[in-house]
């Protein structure tokens, strides 16, 4: 079963290549910030998994699968499981299957060469050619399991918008990422439409309201959604490190969609607010004293000191901050518009 086509010189060289290469093109496709965590501090959490993938792999087949493929499967492993962990909000459905597939076939292979041809007399080399052959099964499932999850997210991320932008090459992005250019969509608001809706496809629409509400609010950075079980009093929360939007995932299944939108505006406001907070700091102490920026400058003093409940604050404290009055302002209109334009189209058919 000895399967060494490196020499030890050219496997140490290959892992150094590969693991700038697989690096560069995760950074470039697929990273994002760990929940909670820094840039920093998530690359580094990053970089301890690859390594630790590619010690235990070396460890176990250096010696007699010496190869490429064992180099590329200690990178693929852990980018995969980095990228569920950070990216299952985004498709949970479809990676809770993918997950679910991965045991699955883990369980049946594992215990069919286990009990396949088991002989109890068998002597130490034949049981390590079992555990062997256990193991390269193991390190093929989890390295496809990877690969399935960044093909995933990579049709998600880059495929699915490129087939939307031929679709309007002709329109800009104002005139697309509207709610009369979206009604379809919106109208999946109704209650009686919104029950029909699995996780998935609530998220869908979600995102497509995110888009409506990037383009009348001015952000020009995209705004990613996810889901993500919370305390029961949290809705969701805006975290700007990730440009991303977390909602509830019981939240999202079990309250009525004017509320889940209500959430989400709410927080595509403050994304806004974080927009006008930088815009608002990249300028000079005379143009900051412009009247039209106070309320930026009263975001940017609440952001720097910003009251959390989660973080020991008082309710009162949370709430009565402008930053969250405005949001909530803002939200309630939106809703109402929303609701407004559905309930005019309707009278129109």
């Amino acid at each position: 079963m000895c399967n060494n086509s490196l020499t030890k010189k050219n496997y140490y060289a290959e892992s150094i290549i590969w693991g700038l290469i697989a690096l560069i093109w995760y950074n470039n496709l697929f990273f994002k910030c760990l929940d909670g965590k820094t840039v920093t501090g998530s690359w580094i959490i990053l970089l301890l998994m690859v390594a630790v993938s590619w010690l235990l792999h070396t460890k176990l087949a250096y010696n007699w699968r010496r190869c490429t493929f064992t180099i590329v499967s200690s990178l693929l492993i852990p980018l995969g499981i980095y990228a569920y962990i950070t990216c299952a909000g985004m498709m949970p459905k479809l990676f809770r299957l993918i997950i679910l597939a991965t045991v699955f076939v883990i369980i049946i292979s594992v215990c069919f060469i286990q009990i396949s041809d088991f002989d109890s007399s068998e002597n130490t080399n034949e049981k390590m050619y079992r555990t062997k052959k256990t193991y390269l099964t193991l390190r093929m499932v989890c390295t496809l399991a990877s690969v399935v999850v960044m093909l995933s997210l990579f049709g998600k991320n880059y495929v699915s918008k490129w087939i939307n932008r031929t679709e309007h090459t002709s329109t800009s992005e104002e005139d697309t990422c509207t709610i009369a250019a979206n009604i379809d969509t919106v109208l999946l608001l109704q209650p009686e439409e919104w029950d029909k809706l699995d996780e998935d496809e609530r998220l869908d629409v979600l995102r497509c309201i995110a888009g409506i509400e990037r383009n009348y609010l001015g952000i020009e950075d995209e705004v990613s959604i996810y889901v993500k079980d919370m305390p029961e009093n949290t809705c969701g929360y805006y975290k700007h490190s990730q440009s991303a939007i977390y909602i509830s995932e019981e939240r999202l299944m079990n309250d009525p969609p004017r509320e889940t939108l209500d959430t989400l505006c709410h927080e595509m406001f403050h994304a806004a607010q974080h927009r006008y907070v930088e815009i608002y700091e990249s300028l000079g102490t005379k143009d900051r004293e412009s009247y039209f920026l106070y309320d930026a400058s009263l975001y940017a003093q609440e952001f720097d000191d910003y009251k959390s409940c989660e973080n020991g604050a008082e309710f009162e404290e949370y709430y009565g901050q402008k930053c969250e009055k405005d949001a909530r302002e803002y939200a309630e209109e939106a809703v109402y518009d929303y609701y407004r334009r559905i309930k005019l189209y309707l009278s129109e058919q």
